[in-house]
């Protein structure tokens, strides 16, 4: 039997829920609403939409959110998102040339919080005449919104006995895998260790750290294992899923990897947008802030440490 007192328990409850009802009702409108160019805007580069918090030109974008449209190659603006390559020689002069290339995004989803840019690969290559290069690689982006999804990518390493590391900085997260080769046994497509490793990214819990890549050989003594050293290259990069796929070739031409993707490899950011901030009018600058009395519904939402990941969009509460 149903008493007063259970019906206005029950009252209550859907009068707490109620809002997080909204939010989600709110939320899934958000979503199937499509993007329309703001008047004005260019909306696409290349093959890549361009879509609000993006941007191309002034009033066109959030702040952080500029892009630059460069024969039809997207970039984020001010030199703030690039990779980094630090080049040594075990013989030979002390060169320590360093290159820095600004990162290049390849498509932008606006719907998802996601974009995909190049990221690059780290490698370390014996000559015959017992000659290492080998770099270090660094994805900065550190003061922009921008940060390497945890969910969508993976640490892959390539080589016939290699170590290939991902790290942010000396005190955050890190990962590593070993890969090896005995001739017969590695398969195309795959990564089981047998030339190919993989591993789950670890989420940077420490704001500011930029993720950094590596990769140096390990001497293998097992009677199975070749022996080191191991004339070639290995490789570290992180990759998103299902992306890579494993070819024997890659782990005996020289630089084979860097040859088969010049550009770089498909990689995985997250974006977020820090606080709340209103859709802009019609013809204004989309640069406004929230109204005290206005809710917000986030889309969707990532976390990752202290951040949220995600498109925040207010709804004003008058409206």
């Amino acid at each position: 039997m149903t008493t007063l007192s259970s019906q206005f328990h029950s009252k209550q409850h859907f009068l707490l829920l109620l809002p997080v009802i909204l939010v989600f009702i709110l939320a899934d409108a958000a979503e199937e609403q499509p993007l329309i160019p703001r008047p004005g805007c260019i909306d696409k580069c290349g093959d890549v939409d361009i879509h609000f918090p993006f941007g191309i030109g002034p009033g066109c974008f959030r702040e952080g959110f500029e892009v630059l449209c460069n024969h039809s190659r997207v970039f984020p603006a001010g030199n703030k998102t690039y990779t980094s390559e630090w080049l040594f020689y075990t013989k030979g002069p002390d060169i320590v040339p360093t290159l820095i290339s600004p990162l290049e995004l390849v498509s932008i989803s606006v719907a998802t919080g996601e974009a995909r840019a190049y990221g690059p690969i780290a490698y370390n290559c014996l000559s015959l005449d017992q000659v290492v290069t080998y770099t270090t690689r660094e994805i900065d982006l550190v003061a922009t919104p921008f940060a390497v999804s945890s969910t969508r990518n993976v640490l892959i390493g390539v080589g016939r006995a290699a170590d290939a590391i991902l790290y942010y900085g000396s005190l955050g997260a890190s990962v590593s895998c070993r890969s090896y080769y005995e001739q017969g046994y590695g398969k195309n497509g795959t990564c089981t260790e047998q030339g190919c490793c993989e591993r789950t990214v670890p989420p940077n819990i420490i704001p500011y750290q930029s993720p950094m890549l590596s990769v140096r050989p390990y001497n293998s003594t097992g009677a199975n294992h070749p022996p080191y050293p191991i004339y070639g290259c290995s490789y570290s990069m992180v990759v998103e899923k299902s992306w890579y796929n494993f070819s024997t070739p890659d782990i005996y031409d020289d630089k084979a990897l860097l040859k088969r993707f010049p550009l770089g490899v498909s990689v995985v950011l997250d974006f977020a947008i820090i606080g709340k901030a209103s859709c802009p009018a019609e013809g204004q600058p989309p640069l406004q802030t929230t109204p005290a009395s206005a809710t917000t519904a986030i889309v969707p939402t990532k976390a990752l440490g202290t951040y949220t990941l995600g498109i925040t969009m207010a709804i004003s509460a008058s409206a």
